[in-house]
């Protein structure tokens, strides 16, 4: 039985743990950057600091696109690695409201001691 396109999309996207993120600053330049994520029903969600250009930019501009791309090392050809990219709009998940804490705790599973260093931090922003 062959996978569906959806299935083979579901597990790249389950195998990844960090996206590139483009934003637009408020000089209209375009900005790339990676950061970590959890993805949750259709929603990516990323916690990022106000110190990021990307933070800053998200604040300024909703409009983001959103890179998934595949492993170097397993990739059979380097100008066909396996990715996915999403159009998407950034929107602030206000702090300690129930999705965020859902969030948190998802960040938390994910990423362990080094999420817990930052989750407490007041300059880091949940898009």
């Amino acid at each position: 039985m062959s996978r569906t396109t959806e299935e083979a999309a579901r597990e790249f996207l389950a195998t990844r743990k960090t996206l590139f993120l483009a934003t637009t600053g408020a000089d209209g330049r375009a900005h790339a950057s990676y950061v970590p994520f959890v993805h949750n029903d259709d929603a990516f969600y990323v916690y990022t600091s106000a110190l990021s250009q990307h933070t800053q930019d998200m604040l300024l501009n909703s409009a983001v696109s959103v890179l998934l791309v595949g492993s170097v090392k397993t990739a059979k050809n380097l100008f066909a690695r396996e990715r996915m990219t999403f159009p998407s709009r950034a929107v602030v998940v206000q702090r300690e409201n129930a999705e965020w804490l859902v969030v948190m705790d998802f960040f938390a599973k994910d990423f362990g001691k080094s999420f817990a260093l930052i989750r407490p931090l007041a300059d880091f922003t949940l898009f």
